[in-house]
């Protein structure tokens, strides 16, 4: 996979958000598709007191109906959940198990579906009680 094949994705994000108007009517889908807040989020984006590269990357997904592939293990630490992070503290419910073995190939499968089974349950972790908790643990910590 050579750096063309990134880029092309990179490449056809609206970052701008430029068709506003068409998009501000996808909003209870896109939250459908990445979690209740993703359509805030943007919306934080556009009138600009939000300020996230990964929101606008993901929801160009949405509109082109496309998947990301993520590893169980991360392949890159995060020191943002160390407390001096911009939108972390020291507790936060996207902390992740680092690999620290030192293994940073990862083998990409020949074919790319969807799992139903493991969407419902990365769905179930962004819900508005989950959030909700996750918001009080924020404050708590």
């Amino acid at each position: 996979m050579g750096l063309g094949y990134v880029a092309d994705r990179w490449n056809s994000v609206d970052w701008e958000l430029k068709d506003w108007d068409k998009y501000a009517k996808m909003g209870h889908a896109f939250n459908q598709w990445g979690g209740s807040d993703c359509f805030q989020m943007l919306r934080s984006v556009k009138e600009g007191w939000g300020d996230s590269w990964a929101i606008r990357f993901g929801f160009s997904q949405f509109l082109q109906d496309k998947l990301s592939l993520f590893p169980i293990i991360s392949k890159v630490k995060n020191d943002g959940f160390d407390g001096e992070g911009t939108n972390c503290k020291k507790w936060s419910r996207f902390k992740y198990i680092f690999d620290e073995n030192g293994n940073k190939v990862s083998k990409l499968p020949s074919e790319i579906s969807l799992n139903n089974k493991l969407h419902r349950s990365a769905m179930s972790y962004h819900t508005i009680i989950i959030r909700l908790w996750s918001r009080l643990m924020y404050l708590i910590h």
